[in-house]
């Protein structure tokens, strides 16, 4: 039964039937996951985003443990002619000029090659542009610099993938700067990054919660927090102000009452030059990805409008309850991560209807880019193209990956938009 084809009305019913379930189940982690499938069902069937099936890879080019060679990329597509390959760091963590991303550009130049021989011979041709990279417009990360001694740089994912040890003994890895390798594209100026430009919240509001869920331990201060070994914990904290402080993004650990990791620091995208920066960083990511100019290509969008819209407030039903919460799927606190996928550890710092004018503009920004010659800079490093080519934009709304779909574009970005992700399967299995 494929419950994607009923009837609203059908899925409703279903859903109501599984709340009852899960309201005597509590503590049944399947009822509570097979509830939330209906309820992401029901989301789709209300919505008037365009479904776009993905079939997405597991962290960088992996699915679940199986690499994507030239062959399986060329299979899916033909199998799949209605679907798109999403594949990525699935995270802020790696830098433009990180030779993790690198690595990825020349694996899609394997693919792209394969694709193009598979059209030379075969009828009808395969869709190169089916091809997505991520992007998290919401995030930064800054690495380690070697600054305290230490001695790894760069890795995540139990990957070295930036530069070897020691850390300190190179100077010029693009892991250690917000921007990462920018300049290379943009030149210096309009690629540095400045650090105004991180989302704050109001000192009150991080110290209720580092009082009401971490013993009063605080994020940069106290002991016990574990912010990863690649994360840059001084250079975060230094950019707190005695009035706001920055918000980070991770993981908590609920058995010790801290947090488990930090992945991201928020930016602040209602400040137009960090718009403008954020657009020129997804187009060097696009060509660290082995999309030259010219050549079509996707963008797989992940900004969590439930997580950063101000919206209606706690609700115990939603992903990460929290009194505090201001937005549809909350904060991750010790008490809720069961039922969270990681996210802020503070509300939301966006006002009502902030954040989806600053996404508008954000896109109206990276379009206006695509439509403008390429840079020299990029020229100049071989690319043959003179224009970008036609760049497709897959959204994902669902909070948690599961739930309600705002959509929340304007018409003239919807126009460019090719829809709302409805994330398959692959297919693939382990040899």
């Amino acid at each position: 039964m494929h419950l994607r084809t009923r009837s609203p009305t059908y899925l409703l019913a279903a859903l109501a039937l599984m709340a009852l379930l899960a309201g005597g189940l509590a503590a049944q982690p399947s009822a509570s996951r097979a509830l939330a499938w209906l309820e992401q069902r029901v989301a789709e069937q209300r919505s008037d985003a365009p479904p776009v099936v993905v079939l997405l890879s597991y962290r960088d080019d992996y699915n679940r443990g199986v690499r994507w060679s030239p062959e399986d990329v060329v299979g899916m597509l033909r199998r799949r002619s209605d679907s798109y390959l999403a594949f990525g760091s699935f995270d802020p963590g790696y830098p433009v000029g990180s030779p993790l991303y690198r690595a990825l550009g020349a694996k899609v130049n394997h693919w792209q090659r394969a694709i193009a021989e598979w059209n030379a011979e075969n009828d009808p041709d395969i869709d190169g542009g089916r091809l997505c990279i991520d992007w998290r417009p919401d995030l930064v990360f800054k690495h380690i610099d070697g600054s305290a001694g230490e001695s790894g740089c760069g890795s995540l994912l139990d990957e070295n993938q930036c530069a070897p040890a020691p850390c300190s003994a190179h100077a010029d890895n693009p892991c250690t700067r917000w921007e990462g390798d920018m300049a290379r594209d943009w030149g210096p100026s309009e690629a540095r990054f400045d650090t105004g430009w991180l989302l704050r919240t109001p000192v009150e509001t991080w110290k209720t919660v580092v009082t009401k869920y971490y013993d009063g331990q605080d994020f940069c201060d106290g002991s016990g927090h574990q912010w990863g070994e690649t994360t840059h914990r001084r250079a975060i904290c230094r950019e707190n102000t005695p009035e706001r402080k920055v918000v980070l993004y991770g993981k908590t650990d609920p058995r010790r009452r801290r947090l488990a990791f930090v992945s991201g620091v928020a930016i602040d995208l209602r400040i137009p030059e960090a718009r403008e920066w954020n657009a020129r960083r997804l187009l060097s990511r696009l060509v660290d990805f082995g999309f030259d100019p010219g050549e079509p290509g996707c963008v797989w969008m992940g900004y969590k409008p439930g997580l950063w819209s101000h919206y209606d407030g706690p609700n115990p039903a939603r992903p990460c309850p929290a009194d505090e919460a201001n937005s549809w799927s909350g904060f991750e606190t010790p008490e809720n991560a069961a039922g969270c996928w990681g996210g802020a550890f503070v509300p939301t710092p966006y006002g009502p209807g902030e954040f989806e004018r600053a996404m508008n503009e954000q896109m109206r920004v990276v379009f206006r880019l695509l439509d403008a010659p390429v840079p020299e800079r990029i020229r100049r490093r071989g690319k043959s193209g003179e224009h970008w080519g036609p760049i497709r934009f897959v959204t994902t709304e669902r909070p948690e990956t599961r739930g309600r779909i705002w959509w929340i574009w304007e018409p003239d970005v919807r126009d460019r938009l090719l829809g709302e992700m409805r994330n398959e399967p692959t297919g693939l299995s382990r040899p």
